[in-house]
Parts: structure tokens; C-alpha cells; sequence
């Protein structure tokens, strides 16, 4: 059992959008992590203290001295540290002694000592009233595709300007999250999907929206263009997957929750549990470099593929999602790597 110290008097009053994960799936009274974790009242009985809310939201509340203050308690009593961080761009620590958990960044530039999360959903097949069903191979691959993809040139420049006035608050101290370079992930979405379009060795099946979920407004709305968005990945057997604002994809855990291959355009992504899952046998993934050549390379991916290895994929797809992915699963597959962690420190 993995033993935690936090600071609980500041989760009191906090929302739960604010608190690390990992604290908000051990105050579920069933979960199984219960019997993984433990949380323990002193830092010198624990084997990580872990910092009680996302730490960007700390620094905005004016408390990065409190962070870290709580940083050098855990020194003194040479403790290992669990931090989360969230949004599109999260915080980056280079120090040996912090763990970091994230839903994503850049692996050329990440410390070893991170943690890749994905974004919680919940089933997909649950809302459309499914059940698990792989498609058989077809001689063509098919891809799917609903959301936001918009290469007008307003959209871009609408984009740059929030970009460059994100940054100008990242210079000016007032967001500690990373600064990151430009990425007009819509625009590029967009001229991604035309090049496979464009290409008659594919089948596409796409529905391009000018604004994020189609601008809607209305629950009724919001339910149609999911029923949309999901049935399109029910539907065929590959995903097209391209990061956001942040240097990741919920869709892509979408695409395999529901038992569907994602294709994912690498750009300088880390994935969850790189260490345990090979991810080229569950992925088709291209070099963003590359992607000129992406429908060429995904067919030939597709015909090398025997139909019942194509069948077997899906079922594997969607048990890796339901064993790695779902919260209890994920927090139970990073005890594995946090007790590596401790293992190493004792040696």
C-alpha cells in the first residue's frame, strides 16, 4: 500500500475541479484504489506527500510560497513529491524529487518524472445505448471524423491573438502555466483531413464545424451533436486524432474506449505508460513531418493488417481503455510506477 500525505485543511471548501484526481478518487467511498493508497496524517510516515490541488491554481491564488513551503517539508523528511497540473498547458518542474501528473506536453522536453493522464469520460458506448461491437476489415480503410476544423483565415488570427495574449500574461507573472509556441490546431485539422479526402485510396467520413461542438448553445444541442461526434467513431474503425490548444487529444481515448483505432499525427507527444504499452500495436501513429504521405502509409498500415488481427485490435482497444483509462484503472496503473519510484530510492 502506497502511503499519502497531503494537506487536507486546504481541500475544505475547495471544488473538485481544483483537487489533484488521485485525492478526489479516494474519497469515493467504493473505489477499488482504496485498498492501494492510503492516506497517512504525518509527512515523515508517508511515501509521497502529494500536493492537495493543481498547482497552477495555487500560484494564482497567490500561494507559491505556500507551495513551496509544502515543497520543503516533503525535503526535510527527504519525501518524493506528487503534483498534478492541468489545462491545455500545464507547469513543467525539473526537479529529481518531483513527480509530475499532467494530460500532456512535449516528451522532447518533459522530465522522466512524468506521469501522462488521460482526460476522464465517461463511456461512450453507455450514451449511445451500445454494446461493444468490432467492424470487420474492409479493403479500404475507413476514417471518421466529426468537430472543429476551420483553416479560415479570421479563425487564424483570432487564434494568434489569444495566443500572443496568453503569452503576454505568462511574461508578465500572471499565468504560471508553460509558454508554448503557436499551433493553429483547427487550421491545421482542417487541411490534415482535405489531404485525406483528396486521396481515393481512403473512405472518409467527415463532418467539418466552423466552431468548437458546432457553437452550440442548447442541452438539446449539446446531446445531438455527441449523438453526432460518437456514432461517427461507433461507425468506423479508424479515428483521425489531432492535438488541441494543449499537445494532446481526449479523442483519441474516446476512439479507444469505444474499441476503434485511433491515428494519431505525432507532435512530440508522451503517451500514458509508455514503459508498459506498445503503443504501435494499438495505434496507427505518423510523424507530423510525415503527414503529406498519410493516407498512403494508413492503407498500407490497413492492408497488412489479417481481418482477424483487424477484429482482435478493437477488442484490444477497448480493453486497454476499460484496464488503463477508466479513474480506478489509471490510479491502480500508476501505483505500479510509483512503487517503481520507491524501489529505486531504496536501492
Amino acid at each position: 500500500m502506497i502511503k499519502l500525505y497531503t494537506d487536507s485543511e486546504l481541500l475544505k471548501d475547495e471544488t473538485s475541479v481544483n483537487v489533484f484526481p488521485l485525492l478526489q478518487q479516494l474519497a469515493v467511498v467504493n473505489s477499488k484504489i482504496n485498498a492501494i493508497y492510503k492516506l497517512v496524517p504525518t509527512v515523515a510516515e508517508c511515501d509521497f506527500t502529494i500536493l492537495p490541488l493543481r498547482v497552477e491554481y495555487l500560484y494564482e491564488q497567490g500561494k507559491k510560497e505556500y507551495v513551496h513551503s509544502f515543497f520543503k517539508r516533503s525535503r526535510t523528511h527527504k519525501k518524493p513529491i506528487l503534483l498534478f497540473t492541468s489545462g491545455d498547458y500545464g507547469m513543467s518542474f525539473k526537479k529529481e524529487d518531483i513527480y509530475t501528473v499532467r494530460l500532456g506536453g512535449f516528451k522532447s522536453k518533459m522530465h522522466t518524472n512524468t506521469f501522462i493522464m488521460p482526460p476522464f469520460i465517461e463511456d461512450p458506448l453507455h450514451f449511445l445505448g451500445e454494446s461493444f461491437i468490432p467492424l470487420e476489415k474492409e479493403d479500404q480503410a475507413a476514417i471518421g471524423f466529426v468537430g472543429h476544423s476551420n483553416a479560415a483565415v479570421t479563425k487564424q488570427i483570432k487564434e494568434w491573438l489569444l495566443f500572443v495574449k496568453g503569452n503576454v500574461r505568462r511574461m508578465m507573472g500572471k499565468d504560471p502555466s508553460d509558454i508554448q509556441r503557436f499551433y493553429p490546431s483547427s487550421a491545421k485539422r482542417y487541411r490534415y483531413l482535405r489531404l485525406l479526402q483528396k486521396n481515393d485510396t481512403v473512405v472518409t467520413n467527415f463532418i467539418f464545424r466552423k466552431k468548437y461542438r458546432a457553437g452550440v448553445i442548447t442541452s438539446e444541442e449539446r446531446k445531438r451533436t455527441s449523438l453526432d461526434f460518437y456514432e461517427n467513431i461507433f461507425n468506423n474503425p479508424y479515428t483521425f486524432c489531432l492535438r488541441g490548444t494543449g499537445n494532446f487529444s481526449v479523442r483519441f481515448y474516446e476512439t479507444l474506449a469505444m474499441g476503434r483505432i485511433p491515428i494519431l499525427v505525432d507532435t512530440d507527444c508522451k503517451l500514458p505508460f509508455e514503459d508498459v504499452i506498445n503503443w504501435k500495436n494499438h495505434i496507427f501513429i505518423i510523424e507530423e513531418k510525415k503527414v503529406a504521405n498519410i493516407a498512403a502509409e494508413l492503407q498500407a498500415y490497413h492492408r497488412n493488417k489479417m481481418a482477424s488481427d483487424f477484429v482482435s485490435l478493437q477488442k484490444e482497444n477497448r480493453e486497454l481503455w476499460k484496464s488503463y483509462f477508466t479513474k480506478d484503472a489509471y490510479f491502480d496503473q500508476l501505483a505500479v510506477s510509483l512503487n517503481r519510484v520507491l524501489k529505486l530510492n531504496k536501492s
